[in-house]
């Protein structure tokens, strides 16, 4: 991609006064900005960076803000990922204040990506196949998900959410894991249209759990429903 420069401030009014001319720049050339998080005070850096394009009248979704950490990252309240195929492990793990995720493109959500995202509320996965070990573990702010493309759910996969219904039409629960909606305990009613198995521990911790479609199961592993 083209952007207007790679910019950093820290905590001097020179600092500032160039990168304020930089933005405008950016804005009339309409090219995205791209923010270099400083080396030193790092997150009050960043986070005045931010608060600086916004009172530009910059789109979110025009600044690049690059080097992010664990200080940074914890920030993050939206997040829009229009290319990305994975969420790696542990991703957002220290993302405690993010309440949206916006991944149109996202096929595989591995383990821990999004635990404990506390104040999660809102994600768009209409490609995701793949979700990994607690990805949304205690993500009890969360009380919908539409994953219409899910295939596989590693064990736990979508355990201590908050959510209340979930239709899932192709997932298949292997024999040989469990525990897949542990610990939900806000859900009523699920929909399992292809899978073939309830193994263990499925919907332990469900206390509110009402009904249970899933036309072709044929087995109901251990502590399935307690």
């Amino acid at each position: 991609y083209k952007s207007y420069g790679e910019y950093t401030i820290t905590a001097t009014a020179a600092e500032e006064k160039y990168f304020r001319l930089q933005l405008e720049l950016a804005k009339e050339a309409g090219l995205p900005v791209q923010i270099h998080t400083p080396h030193r005070d790092k997150k009050r850096g960043t986070q005045r960076s931010m608060d600086i394009a916004i009172e530009h009248g910059l789109s979110p979704y025009s600044v690049i803000v690059d080097h992010n950490n664990e200080e940074t990252v914890s920030e993050l309240q939206s997040i829009t990922l229009p290319d990305a195929i994975v969420i790696e492990e542990g991703a957002f793990i220290s993302c405690s204040e993010l309440i949206k995720v916006y991944a149109p493109k996202v096929k595989n959500i591995e383990t821990n990506a999004y635990n404990p995202c506390s104040n999660l509320k809102e994600v768009y996965f209409p490609q995701v196949q793949h979700v990994g070990f607690y990805a949304f573990g205690d993500c009890k702010s969360l009380i919908s998900i539409d994953l219409p493309e899910l295939l596989t759910v590693y064990e736990a996969g979508l355990a201590c959410m908050g959510i209340k219904t979930i239709n899932l039409p192709k997932v298949e629960l292997p024999n040989y894991l469990g525990r897949f909606f542990e610990g939900c305990d806000l859900l009523t009613d699920v929909v399992l249209s292809a899978a073939k198995a309830l193994p263990w521990a499925t919907f332990r911790g469900c206390v509110e759990l009402i009904s249970v479609d899933a036309p072709n199961v044929s087995s109901v592993g251990p502590y399935a429903f307690t």
